[in-house]
């Protein structure tokens, strides 16, 4: 009953600590619009548990006024309070991508990746976001984290390989091969093993017999996985 948004939007300046937290909570679970304007005010409450609250429902409503006053927060929010803020981010892109408001959520995907000084949990769920929701756009966004000297975006970016469907990806994580450190391939060799795209087997045989030896052990593997004809006369020989 409609009734129910109003009551619990009317309890909350009347309410502290873990009971003001429950209400915001469930005006968060019961994505009540109305109530993103009074409860973007409690961002900023004293009481870490009603900001964190507060942030965390923002993200259930995930209005465009619950959007602002999440990126309002943003800059100044430190600690446990700016994962909080961020959580709230991620759970508006992701109503976005399910509403196919796409470019919404790759900027906000975009902002939170971009974050100065993020938490590297932040980074790389942000790198994953804005990759998918760029679809087929995203392959080069992952290829360059990639090739990038941040390992943990890299790493990001190889888990978010396999979750994207098509041979494009495939051919593009074979054509990096060649360019990438020994880590990075491996990295490489072991997603396009998780994948089992038949149409990596030339890439990967050339580091079969090339390379040190922990790069040929990876790319032997990585051809067992993929478990095609081409890659078992490789094998064979």
């Amino acid at each position: 009953d409609p009734a129910v948004d109003k009551a619990l939007r009317e309890a909350l300046p009347s309410l502290k600590g873990r009971q003001l937290a429950g209400v915001i909570t469930s005006l968060g679970v019961r994505k009540y619009a109305e109530a993103a304007k009074p409860v973007g005010k409690l961002l900023q409450d004293a009481d870490p548990d009603v900001a964190s609250a507060a942030a965390r429902a923002l993200g259930d409503i995930a209005t465009k006024p619950a959007v602002q006053a999440l990126e309002a927060a943003l800059p100044t929010a430190t600690g446990v309070q700016q994962l909080a803020v961020c959580e709230g981010l991620f759970r508006c892109a992701e109503v976005c991508v399910k509403k196919g408001e796409q470019k919404e959520a790759i900027r906000i995907y975009d902002l939170l990746r971009n974050l100065a000084n993020a938490p590297h949990q932040v980074r790389a769920g942000a790198l994953r976001g804005a990759i998918l929701a760029r679809g087929k756009d995203g392959v080069s966004l992952l290829t360059a984290a990639l090739r990038g000297p941040d390992w943990v975006l890299a790493d990001a970016a190889a888990r978010t390989a396999m979750e994207m469907p098509g041979a494009d990806v495939a051919k593009a994580l074979e054509a990096e091969l060649p360019g990438l450190s020994g880590d990075r391939k491996i990295l490489v060799l072991r997603v396009l093993g998780k994948r089992a795209d038949a149409e990596s087997v030339l890439g990967v045989s050339v580091a079969a017999i090339s390379g040190d030896k922990a790069l040929r052990l990876a790319a032997i593997q990585t051809l067992a996985e993929i478990g095609c004809d081409a890659s078992a006369r490789i094998l064979n020989k």
